[in-house]
C-alpha cells in the first residue's frame, strides 16, 4: 500500500465516487483538488483501472 497525496482528475474522480460511492474520500474527490489517500497500485494495474496521465503525483511539489 502507497500513502501519496494526489490530484483529483476527472477520471479519478469518478473511479473513486463507482468504487467508494458515500465515503468521505468519495466526497473530498468529488470537490477536487487534492485528496490525501491510501493506493493500492498493484490491483489498480491489474484491473485496468490506472493508465499513464490519469493520477498526477504532486508529493514535494507543495
Amino acid at each position: 500500500m502507497i500513502s501519496e497525496v494526489l490530484a483529483v482528475t476527472p477520471r479519478l474522480a469518478q473511479m473513486i465516487s463507482d468504487n467508494c460511492p458515500g465515503t468521505e474520500l468519495a466526497r473530498a474527490a468529488a470537490e477536487g483538488g487534492f485528496v490525501d489517500m491510501q493506493v493500492d497500485a498493484r490491483v489498480g494495474v491489474q484491473e485496468g483501472r490506472y493508465a499513464e496521465g490519469e493520477v498526477l503525483r504532486v508529493l514535494g511539489e507543495q
